[in-house]
């Protein structure tokens, strides 16, 4: 299912809803990089939000996301990383 036009809240809650791995049967990928309601969390334009991407990988791969589709890879694999290593130890 894709969303297009949703409020941040909309997205939020749709994200939320669909990344708890309990209630799905096949694997998750979330498209999620330099979209407008990352952007408008941390004042910046959809082209200059690869932090916030990284910081929404983070998290979505920690609720049970299994693949995120984003633009800059070397940034969101660092982080993904370095949540890892955090985690484990």
């Amino acid at each position: 299912m894709q969303t297009y036009r949703h409020t941040r809240i909309h997205t939020h809650t749709y994200i939320c809803a669909h990344t708890q791995g309990s209630a799905r049967h096949a694997p998750l990928l979330v498209g999620h990089s330099r979209k407008r309601f990352l952007a408008s969390l941390v004042g910046r334009v959809p082209e200059e939000s690869d932090v916030a991407t990284a910081a929404a990988a983070v998290w979505l791969v920690a609720q049970g996301a299994d693949c995120v589709r984003v633009h800059n890879v070397g940034l969101v694999r660092d982080a993904l990383l370095v949540a890892d290593v955090l985690h484990r130890q």
